[in-house]
């Protein structure tokens, strides 16, 4: 039965509100159910504070639509600052309109309702890497149009071509790790003026744990034991979502080891048996550094999008080009 999108209100999600918004996920979102405990862990025991989640409410009182924006910290033009990173847009099926033109769009005004609580308590940022379902909406929608520059992907092959080629650097070690200590909060900070660009998520210990911490990290170190970086790789999809390392020139050796590691993995671990490749996001601050570690263009595209919710924050500084980028990011 669909629903007159124009009788829809739009307010700030409530604790009472999780069974509605689980629900909703469940019959809604395309990625499965989500219980209670889980819920929490990712919107709100977060590092940074709880989510914002905007819902959008029918004239029963029923939840059909959410938005969730999690607060992370960032570092922009050399000034720590409060973002938040956008994700689960989920609209029930009755609610879905064919085109933004001629009416009110629940997603676009579930943004607004966001965007307008985010500046009132004073975030500096807000962006996200939607899932590629939403890039075509997105793109036809006016009010989204200069927020979505393209951003190319990268692929290597780590059964054809890693495998053989790639062993980690004589000098590095590299050891899958579950913890992340105080030696990653001193590379974050010698690290994050390291590289040219203007905006990074910040990677403290809490924010790893937080968003690695259901991944295959590895932390690669000299020989002498200091870190050099780590490489997060989500295992089900062989996909790399978090990488860095101390400077542009530690990072090839991170990545180089990390694949090399991976490939060898790959022939005894019943876990990592599956990988034919690794895939990982490029932009122009890492391009060269995957690049060396055996990585090559493929046709893929990442959809990106940020805006700026502080004067001191320049919308220059928000394009991809001007991001060290990850696909967890």
């Amino acid at each position: 039965m669909s629903v007159d999108i124009e009788s829809l209100t739009y307010r700030e999600a409530r604790p009472d509100d999780v069974p509605a918004l689980l629900a909703l996920w469940e019959k809604a979102s395309g990625w499965g159910p989500l219980t209670a405990e889980k819920w929490r862990s990712w919107y709100v025991d977060a590092p940074r504070g709880p989510a914002l989640v905007v819902v959008a409410e029918n004239a029963d009182g029923l939840l059909v639509g959410q938005i969730v924006w999690t607060p992370c910290r960032m570092w922009v033009d050399g000034r720590e600052c409060t973002g938040l990173r956008t994700s689960a847009p989920i609209l029930d099926t009755d609610v879905r309109p064919q085109s933004t033109l001629g009416g009110r769009h629940p997603v676009l005004e579930l943004y607004g309702t966001g965007i307008a609580l985010a500046e009132k308590r004073g975030f500096a940022l807000v962006y996200a890497l939607p899932d590629r379902r939403w890039i075509r909406f997105l793109e036809r929608s006016v009010a989204f149009v200069s927020f979505i520059p393209r951003l190319r992907g990268g692929h290597a092959c780590v059964a054809r071509q890693c495998r053989a080629t790639r062993s980690p650097p004589a000098a590095m070690r590299v050891t899958e790790v579950n913890a992340f200590g105080s030696d990653f909060e001193r590379m974050w900070v010698q690290g994050r003026d390291a590289y040219p660009v203007r905006t990074l998520v910040g990677r403290d210990p809490a924010w790893l744990r937080y968003k690695n911490g259901g991944h295959l990290t590895l932390e690669v170190r000299t020989a002498r034991g200091v870190l050099a970086g780590y490489v997060a790789l989500d295992v089900r999809k062989g996909s790399l979502v978090d990488h860095f390392a101390e400077s542009p020139d530690d990072l090839v050796d991170v990545l180089n080891g990390a694949v090399g590691w991976l490939a060898a993995a790959a022939k005894s671990s019943e876990r990592l048996a599956h990988l034919a490749s690794v895939s990982a996001l490029a932009v122009p601050a890492t391009a060269a550094a995957l690049a060396a570690a055996g990585f090559a263009p493929v046709e893929y595209e990442f959809g990106f999008f940020a805006d700026t919710l502080d004067e001191r924050v320049a919308l220059e500084a928000l394009t991809p080009d001007a991001w060290f980028l990850t696909a967890g990011d």
